[in-house]
């Protein structure tokens, strides 16, 4: 299926509009419920494919009769790189024998920056050449001191649910801070993790017991990314988003946004629930200029440079840079290539300079059509470039937004876009 997003030419977006649940909390909070004592529920999970993956995976690998034959037991994780990147920590203490698995995308996504800090724990894992298929056989592990190359919130995060399991310490040292879902849900479950130095040093003890409490799923900001950045650019817009996490992990694109001069992202009754900070965002339409995002400012929006490098283009003058952005390389598609290749089929440029995104600013939108390459987050940003295009713009291929952002088409439509279906 394709959409056609039409040019809103004179008309605005306004409206309020709830945003579907934070998908890397839905993803923590079924894994660490499952290994939780005592029984809670999940309000405002996101229902995606990715996280029904992981909710499948779960109840599989949980069952109790699943473990007769000693055989390993096949979870597909669809094109979910936290369901596998995450098991994989969480399965590596104890008596699971599993093997983990994914679609075409999936199986061709790195898998050894997670399976080699875990082996220094004792965890037996074998990748296929250093992607999925990925076999884990459960079994004692050891804390120990990792230093992590990367600020990646995805191997933190497995070393954690790894180090959960072993015997005594398990200290990760990273470069930078990345995002502390995992830690956070953690302690609200009761465990003790000791953060230091900002959160580039993470530490836990071995051998604690969570115990299940209610979890309340804030909406997810990556996703209400698009719409913040569609509020800023649609001329005379005026759009509210409620109950959006705000976890200061995870604002970065507020901070660029900022950064590019505009102050018309509001927050609005920020407050702490379930161990996150959540708010509701006023957005209203404002000129701004180019900007730079540094290297370690990547990690807290790295989903988001789709969709700010559209922010980038549309500014009124300068150019902005996405510095050290190398990690777009390895997403569910090669969001660097993507953007560049994709920009100039809709009549916009940018350029790649090594592992730097430039964006020349003041550009205009023509209009054309964007291949979704299978990623959302490209299919996404080439809806809201449609909405401000002069001819409009064909998204081919949208299944995938199911996979993060079910509904994303209506909510569009709720504030005042027209998005036609196309088969």
């Amino acid at each position: 299926m394709d959409w056609f997003i039409s040019p809103l030419e004179d008309k605005a977006l306004s409206g309020s509009i709830s945003i579907p649940g934070d998908k890397s909390i839905s993803h923590r909070a079924h894994m660490l419920l499952a290994i939780s004592e005592g029984e809670a529920s999940i309000q405002g999970a996101l229902r995606s494919e990715d996280v029904a993956a992981t909710e499948a995976a779960i109840s599989k690998i949980f069952s109790t009769n699943e473990f007769s034959n000693g055989e390993f037991i096949e979870c597909d994780c669809g094109n979910s790189g936290t369901t596998i990147r995450l098991l994989m920590g969480l399965l590596s203490a104890g008596a699971h024998k599993v093997r983990l698995t994914g679609d075409e995308s999936l199986t061709k996504r790195p898998m050894e920056r997670v399976a080699k800090p875990l082996r220094e724990l004792g965890a037996n894992i074998e990748t296929s050449d250093g992607t999925p298929p990925v076999e884990i056989c459960g079994g004692e592990l050891t804390g120990a001191n990792i230093s992590v190359p990367i600020a990646s919130a995805q191997i933190k995060s497995a070393l954690l649910l790894a180090g959960l399991g072993a015997k005594g310490e398990t200290r990760i040292t990273m470069p930078g801070s990345s995002r502390d879902h995992t830690e956070r849900m953690l302690k609200y479950l009761g465990a003790k993790v000791d953060v230091i130095d900002g959160g580039s040093i993470v530490a836990i003890q071995g051998g604690q017991k969570l115990i299940a409490v209610d979890i309340d799923v804030p909406g997810d900001i990556s996703s209400a990314a698009f719409f913040i950045v569609a509020g800023l650019i649609v001329p005379q817009s005026s759009i509210k988003l409620m109950n959006v996490g705000t976890n200061h992990s995870r604002t970065g694109i507020l901070t660029v946004i900022e950064r590019s001069g505009s102050n018309t992202v509001v927050r609005i009754n920020e407050r702490e629930e379930c161990g996150e900070l959540r708010a509701d965002l006023s957005v209203s339409a404002t000129s701004y200029n180019g900007f730079s995002v540094l290297p370690e400012e990547i990690p807290s929006l790295i989903d988001e440079i789709p969709i700010l490098a559209l922010y980038a283009a549309l500014s009124e003058e300068g150019d902005s840079k996405f510095v050290g952005a190398q990690e777009l390389k390895v997403k569910e598609t090669n969001r660097m290539a993507a953007i560049i290749e994709e920009f100039d089929s809709i009549g916009l440029s940018a350029t790649c300079h090594g592992d730097d995104l430039h964006v020349p600013g003041g550009q205009v939108v023509e209009g054309g059509s964007i291949e979704s390459r299978g990623d959302h987050r490209i299919a996404m940003m080439g809806a809201i470039a449609g909405l401000v295009s002069e001819n409009g713009i064909r998204v081919k291929n949208v299944e995938c937004v199911e996979t993060s952002f079910p509904g994303f088409a209506q909510l569009l439509v709720d504030i005042g876009a027209k998005v036609e279906e196309l088969h």
